[in-house]
């Protein structure tokens, strides 16, 4: 923005003769000298006082006075305005868009897309708030911003039902709040098991007497299921040894004999559900 407008009001004393005029001048915070910014003074207006002054230098700081005139002369200056950057006008940004990831018995997981209008001014960073249903207060879940669009709340009540909701903020202020519609029972998530076979995995596989049978299975699911492993529909031969990590479960004979063949089930359980797997291993 190279230009800007400045309004003023008239004196409340004239002098005894009507005002003919105003000087406006204008300063940048580098200078030390005021300039005019018109060769003429400017006429009175019967709908009020303002000029639009041109020919500035964006991003630059400038102040301004007013200087009335009448027939006798010039009186004393007007005080000086405060420092106004030369740029666009600023306005609080929009307000964000939050949702709920996850969740724990006390912890919950926010992301938020960023406001679709930021003002006129970057966006400086966010405010998270919940509040506890029951309550007027709503709780700052960070005592500084939140510089990006995640951030994992900590210390609510287990068994609490909460809202919440997110600010951002530029030079010129908040936004408006934006909240996520659901009220969320903090407790611990019940997701139901999932399982995928690993991509060397068939559901029916072909392996030479002597060879290996490796069966890798990726687990999934809240509360971490429970999981078990049988040969049609008995227990595994004593050769199979079984490894179960966070995320996966293996099984593997090696080496293995025609008796080793069958239909091998692998089974995820929790409290939210169960889900099955089944191979059928034939040994050559």
């Amino acid at each position: 923005m190279d230009s800007m407008t400045v309004s003023w009001e008239e004196p409340e004393d004239d002098g005894g003769t009507p005002i003919t005029g105003y000087w406006l001048e204008r300063k940048e915070t580098a200078s030390k000298r005021w300039a005019r910014v018109t060769r003429d003074p400017l006429r009175p207006m019967p709908l009020g006082e303002s000029y639009n002054v041109t020919g500035l230098i964006e991003g630059s700081q400038y102040i301004f006075r007013v200087t009335a005139m009448n027939a006798a002369g010039p009186g004393l200056p007007s005080p000086s305005t405060d420092l106004i950057f030369a740029r666009d006008p600023i306005s609080p940004p929009s307000p964000p868009t939050p949702k709920v990831l996850d969740w724990t018995k006390s912890t919950v997981d926010l992301e938020w897309i960023p406001p679709l209008k930021d003002g006129g001014s970057r966006i400086m960073g966010y405010w998270v708030e919940y509040k506890e249903e029951g309550t007027e207060a709503w709780v700052k879940a960070k005592e500084k911003e939140v510089r990006g669009t995640r951030f994992v709340i900590t210390g609510l009540k287990s068994g609490g039902l909460y809202k919440f909701r997110v600010m951002a903020f530029n030079t010129a202020g908040n936004s408006e709040p934006g909240e996520v519609p659901e009220t969320l029972e903090v407790k611990d998530r019940s997701v139901a098991p999932e399982l995928d076979l690993d991509a060397s995995v068939k559901e029916r596989m072909v392996v030479y007497a002597g060879g290996v049978i490796r069966i890798i299975a990726y687990v999934s699911g809240q509360p971490a299921p429970e999981v078990t492993w049988s040969r049609d529909g008995a227990a595994l031969p004593p050769e199979a040894r079984v490894e179960t990590t966070a995320i996966s479960s293996s099984l593997v004979i090696k080496p293995c004999t025609r008796r080793h063949q069958g239909v091998y089930s692998l089974t995820a359980k929790n409290a939210a559900g169960e889900k099955s797997k089944n191979i059928t291993v034939e040994v050559l």
